[in-house]
């Protein structure tokens, strides 16, 4: 019982820590402006790629607890 409930904290914190790094990468590509080496579009796609990705493992993890 126990080494599961580290599991599922474990996973759970992940999830958390997914959602964060895609609000943070979605702030990120609204305000980006643009730079000297790259377009601001090209950083954009980046970015959106980053928080979609992260969003669709949180999703996986949660998948995993439930």
């Amino acid at each position: 019982m126990d080494v599961t409930y580290l599991i599922e904290g474990i996973l759970f914190g992940l999830i958390i820590l997914l959602i964060g790094l895609a609000g943070g990468a979605f702030f990120t590509m609204a305000t980006l402006k643009s730079t000297d080496e790259n377009s601001a579009t090209e950083s954009r796609i980046e970015f959106g790629f980053y928080g979609v990705a992260s969003l669709i493992f949180a999703g996986l993890l949660t998948g995993i607890i439930s």
